[in-house]
């Protein structure tokens, strides 16, 4: 447990202006991390000596990237309490009235909702004002299906902070999601639902772009978006599902994971995409198949590779 540590996250109306972010905008991150970085420039100047003059700094900005639990908020039809954040990564949200709420990619992110983050490490206090950002997603058997949040914002110097107390975080809404397993999860893969899933993660290319220019300071979403992942499942027969064959003809393949079994609580994670390198090896003394996938959508006038659905 990550004790003394506190993230907040609130939507900013205009891009890098602070909308005071309080503890009703806790995040129930896991594994943050907060790092400095930028561009040195370093002269070279005609001198007698060999050694090094020292260097410039410029484009001074943070990426931070934090973990969350992948559950809906108890409530169908409305939005998870990281709502917000997914909007920030190239996400549209649809919600539909006590049925659901879904979250399909937006076919051009640039200028999607920024985020102030307030990052409070003990006694030291981070802000980071535009914060936007990319996903990735880890739904491995055993362990509790997360969200990977990573991405970048604009650098603000850390000042001191009060030390934390229990009023400074507001968890109310937040759920948590337990580990995935038989009866709690259920993954079909090219319409194939009697694999024994063991390993399966998303991660998405970095199209998180940090500009430092003369009347221009901004993060923004740009560039191809390519969604990679890797799958591992216990082994089924070739007449049930053929990983080298999908993978030669270059079949596009649909799976869907859906985990939790209460209303509300209800995730579905859907992608379409290619088989990739498929393998074979052995496991806890049962032969498994792994393999790389590549998302990509139904055509070329659709984002359809990737879903997140709460119900």
């Amino acid at each position: 447990m990550a004790d003394r540590q506190l993230l907040w996250a609130k939507t900013e109306v205009t891009y890098g202006t602070d909308p005071t972010a309080a503890a009703a905008n806790t995040v129930l991150a896991e594994n943050v991390s907060y790092r400095m970085t930028g561009q040195r420039v370093r002269p070279q100047p005609a001198k007698p000596g060999v050694g090094p003059v020292p260097s410039w700094v410029y484009g001074e900005h943070v990426e931070v990237s934090f973990e969350i639990p992948l559950i809906g908020n108890a409530a169908v039809g409305t939005a998870p309490k990281f709502g917000p954040i997914l909007l920030a990564c190239g996400f549209a949200e649809t919600l539909v009235a006590a049925t659901s709420a879904t979250y399909a990619l937006v076919a051009n992110p640039k200028d999607g909702p920024s985020m102030t983050l307030i990052w409070r490490d003990d006694r030291r206090s981070h802000k980071v004002l535009g914060f936007r950002g990319r996903i990735g997603l880890k739904l491995s058997a055993g362990q509790r299906p997360m969200i990977v949040v990573t991405g970048k914002g604009l650098h603000s110097d850390v000042v001191d902070g009060a030390a934390l107390a229990h009023a400074d975080a507001t968890f109310t809404g937040w759920q948590d999601s337990r580990p995935v397993a038989q009866g709690t999860t259920a993954f079909t893969l090219n319409g194939v639902s009697s694999l024994g899933l063991r390993e399966f993660s998303i991660e998405q290319s970095d199209n998180v772009k940090f500009f430092d220019l003369p009347g221009q300071e901004l993060v923004n979403l740009l560039g191809e978006r390519m969604f990679t992942g890797k799958t591992k499942i216990t082994t089924a027969l070739p007449s049930v599902l053929n990983a080298e064959t999908l993978w030669k003809a270059g079949t596009q393949i649909t799976a869907a994971m859906t985990h939790d079994t209460v209303a509300g609580r209800i995730v579905t994670v859907n992608l379409r995409g290619q088989v990739v390198d498929p393998g074979y090896s052995r496991d806890d003394d049962q032969d498994v198949t792994d393999f790389s996938y590549e998302l990509n959508p139904s055509s070329l006038t659709t984002d359809n590779d990737l879903s997140i659905v709460f119900t």
